[in-house]
């Protein structure tokens, strides 16, 4: 049963960067509309197959946390996805899980609970950051004749880093510090700030061109929601099942190579050959920085 779970979260990975990707083609300026209704979606889908709805004041913190990266996250993931390629977008954005792994380190102190420190993974950070780096550098080298990445699309893809990564630490520490019977008004909460505050934003900046949007391409706001609805549900019941040193790199490198491969199949994007070695790269340095 794990596995399947893991291959539907990596599906519905890869199926939000298709949506967004097809969303921006037909719609450049629909950004915050395109938010605002998959959201909506992402909000029903958690609510259906959440346990018990069980409010407590200890979750506001954590849910507004989540609720303003995740829709950093999302807003400039789509942006990043107009402007640039959806292997190399996809890719720098899974490089967020080092955010909270370096938050845990550095400020949870997870190293230091044991007495004897784990050599090994100390060595598997040091591998990752290595290979991490070089995934960068060659991600980055292209020829005279090829189309250069555009500062544009490096900023979208940062902030979309920044918050996956701040998303992505705030769930992790309220994951540790909730009680069980408290996550799902945790996530259910998160959701509902998100949808109205991207739908307030949509009505203010998108208004007359809403609907006409929506009309344009229906699907990839809905299965876009849906998809990030099952992840995040799916996330959650795993996170009890599976640890983490082994559940996120296979998650963060099976959407990579997911991704990559409709990237050149569908939407016949070119990698040089060096671009190719540092999305190898790119998701081997995941596995080992979450080993």
């Amino acid at each position: 049963m794990n596995a399947l779970f893991l291959l539907l979260i990596i599906v519905s990975i890869s199926t939000q960067h298709v949506c967004k990707k097809n969303w921006g083609k037909k719609n450049p300026e629909g950004t915050l509309t395109f938010s605002a209704a998959s959201a909506l979606l992402a909000t029903l889908t958690v609510t259906v197959f959440s346990e018990k709805f069980v409010f407590s004041p200890s979750i506001i913190i954590y849910a507004v946390i989540f609720a303003a990266s995740y829709s950093l996250a999302l807003i400039f993931s789509v942006l990043a996805l107009k402007e640039g390629p959806l292997s190399l977008t996809c890719l720098f954005t899974q490089y967020s899980l080092i955010i909270p792994t370096f938050y845990g380190l550095i400020f949870l102190s997870e190293e230091k609970k044991n007495e004897i420190v784990d050599s090994a993974k100390k060595n598997s950070l040091f591998i990752g950051l290595f290979f991490l780096l070089i995934s960068i550098i060659l991600v980055n080298f292209e020829k005279k004749d090829e189309k250069k990445i555009t500062l544009k699309w490096a900023l979208y893809t940062f902030i979309s880093f920044l918050g996956n990564g701040i998303c992505s630490t705030s769930q992790k520490l309220a994951g540790s510090n909730l009680a069980k019977e408290h996550k799902s008004a945790f996530m259910i909460s998160a959701f509902i700030i998100i949808f109205s505050s991207l739908l307030l934003f949509s009505l203010f900046f998108e208004r007359k061109k809403a609907l006409p949007m929506l009309k344009k391409a229906p699907a990839a706001p809905i299965l876009c929601g849906v998809a990030n609805g099952v992840v995040n549900t799916l996330v959650l019941i795993l996170s009890s099942r599976m640890s983490a040193s082994v559940m996120f790199p296979v998650i963060a490198s099976g959407g990579i190579i997911a991704t990559a491969a409709l990237s050149v199949t569908v939407y016949r994007e070119r990698l040089s050959a060096l671009q190719k070695v540092g999305l190898f790269f790119g998701i081997a340095s995941i596995v080992f920085l979450n080993l």
